[in-house]
């Protein structure tokens, strides 16, 4: 993929019109949630990053909340695609 996780977080945030900041950010509605999901998927497996880090990096999450937010768009092809 060539990007490292600013960049993208960037573009996962830009593909869904939120900020990088919300994605981040505590909110929970649900299109900021999904961004966060495919944040996390992409940060796993496209830069092997470890869930501690991606926590960390999303806002001092718990490592458990991103391998959930992991597990959920694996364990779903249609929503790995980024469509709504």
């Amino acid at each position: 993929m060539g990007y490292n996780k600013t960049e993208l977080l960037k573009i996962v945030a830009e593909y869904y019109s939120v900020s990088s900041e919300e994605i981040i950010s505590q909110k929970r509605d649900s299109l900021i949630s999904r961004a966060r999901h495919v944040a996390v998927y992409l940060l796993r497996k496209e830069l092997s990053l470890s869930y501690p880090a991606i926590g960390l990096f999303l806002g001092g999450r718990d490592h458990t909340t991103a391998m959930h937010s992991y597990r959920k768009i694996n364990d779903f092809p249609d929503l790995r695609t980024m469509e709504e």
